[in-house]
C-alpha cells in the first residue's frame, strides 16, 4: 500500500504500477510530454499520429557505460603493450583510435542496440510508454560483465 494524492485528497490504496497515476496518465509520460526542451528525442510514427520519444537519460546513461568500456579497452591495450615491450605509457599509446582492439566496447554497443530494439518492440506491442532504461541497462551491463567473466 502506498499513499497517493489525487485531487488533493490523501488516501491509502494499492499502487497501480510504475509511477503514481494522476488523472489516468503516468507521471513519466506527463513529464516527458509536458517539457519542451533538449531533453528528449521525438520520432514520428508511420501508423499513429502520436510521436515516440526517447529521453536524454536513455542515451546518456548507457553512453557513459560505453565510454567506460572504451577506456577499459585502451587501458588493457596499453598495459599489455607495456609489459610485452617494456615501454613507457607514452611509447605504448596507440597512434589513432582504430589502432587497438575494442572487445568491451563492441560487446556493450551490441547490447545497447539490442536494448533499443527490445524497447521499441515492447512499445509497439503494448502500445504504451515504456521506461527505456528498464531494457537498456540489463542489455548493456550483462554483456560487459559476462565478457569480463569469460576473459
Amino acid at each position: 500500500f502506498f499513499f497517493q494524492a489525487e485531487d488533493g485528497i490523501r488516501d491509502v490504496e494499492r499502487s497501480r504500477g510504475l509511477g503514481d497515476v494522476y488523472k489516468r496518465q503516468t507521471i513519466m509520460v506527463t513529464l516527458a510530454t509536458g517539457i519542451e526542451g533538449p531533453i528528449k528525442l521525438v520520432f514520428p510514427r508511420v501508423t499513429d499520429p502520436k510521436n515516440s520519444m526517447l529521453g536524454l537519460g536513455d542515451i546518456l546513461v548507457p553512453g557513459l557505460l560505453l565510454t567506460i568500456c572504451l577506456r577499459m579497452d585502451l587501458i588493457f591495450f596499453v598495459k599489455k603493450a607495456m609489459s610485452a615491450r617494456k615501454e613507457t605509457v607514452k611509447q605504448s599509446f596507440p597512434e589513432t583510435s582504430s589502432d587497438f582492439p575494442k572487445p568491451y566496447f563492441k560487446t556493450c554497443f551490441i547490447g545497447y542496440i539490442v536494448g533499443l530494439v527490445v524497447t521499441i518492440l515492447v512499445g509497439v506491442i503494448f502500445n504504451a510508454a515504456q521506461p527505456a532504461l528498464l531494457y537498456l541497462v540489463p542489455t548493456t551491463v550483462i554483456p560487459a560483465v559476462s565478457y569480463t567473466h569469460l576473459r
